[in-house]
């Protein structure tokens, strides 16, 4: 199963450790269905831990984890640039 793992990890790079490996588990418990197992991650309670904020009300998601994840970082970076951070490093160099 190791060798799963490692596939997977390059294939879904967006998944976490953690969610990586219960993404193997239920890919197993679907017949070696991807569409079912990732569906099973995003409805498991450890799926909010990482995405927090990325299901609905009912459950459905708002963004792929590529897309999250991009969210997220555009997040950052605007507030990086309204504190003045990028401005202070550039000082710094």
């Amino acid at each position: 199963m190791a060798d799963f793992l490692t596939e997977a990890k390059a294939l879904y790079p967006f998944l976490p450790e953690g969610l990586l490996t219960l993404f193997q588990e239920k890919y197993v418990d679907f017949d070696k269905n991807i569409d079912l197992a990732l569906g099973a991650v995003r409805q498991d309670t450890q799926y909010d831990n990482y995405f927090p904020g990325n299901k609905r009300a009912d459950g459905s998601i708002r963004y792929s984890e590529v897309e999250y994840g991009a969210v997220i970082e555009g997040y950052k970076d605007k507030l990086r640039g309204m504190a003045g951070i990028n401005e202070i490093n550039k000082n710094l160099r």
